[in-house]
């Protein structure tokens, strides 16, 4: 994945927010010491961190991700049904990683399939949104 990085200064590949009510963009870069918004990743790299999750840590049969993570993830999912395990929300038909400002990654195991939602601005209906996306999409998966 080369179009990732923890960014800690503005530069010209970095995709401004729209935060404002007049729509100026900046570039939102906080603190580095790593609870903070600074992770900025491509959409290809985004998919492929979808896909590696999808495949249970596995691509081109090599394991990325130790099994153990994906083992831990089952046992937690079924203690606890409504939290975020190890970065991803659950749901029956998905799962999803989502960033700050609207950047989303799902996943529909039904499918095979890993859906990507580049967005860099905040809404007043952000769970909606992400909710509708993801419906969205397995609509359009199932016809």
């Amino acid at each position: 994945m080369k179009g990732t990085e923890w960014a800690s200064n503005p530069h010209q590949n970095l995709v401004s927010d729209y935060t404002t009510s007049d729509n100026f963009a900046m570039v939102r870069l906080e603190s580095t010491d790593g609870h903070e918004r600074n992770l900025y990743s491509s959409t290809r790299d985004l998919a492929t961190w979808g896909y590696l999750h999808l495949k249970n840590g596995v691509i081109d049969g090599t394991q990325l991700i130790i099994e153990e993570v994906f083992e831990l993830t089952e046992k937690l999912k079924a203690q606890f049904q409504t939290k975020r395990i190890l970065g991803w929300y659950h749901q029956a038909d998905w799962y999803y990683a989502t960033g700050a400002a609207g950047c989303h990654c799902v996943i529909l195991p039904q499918f095979n399939t890993v859906g990507i939602r580049m967005l860099n601005k905040y809404t007043d209906d952000y769970k909606d949104d992400q909710f509708a996306f993801n419906s969205m999409l397995l609509q359009c998966l199932a016809e």
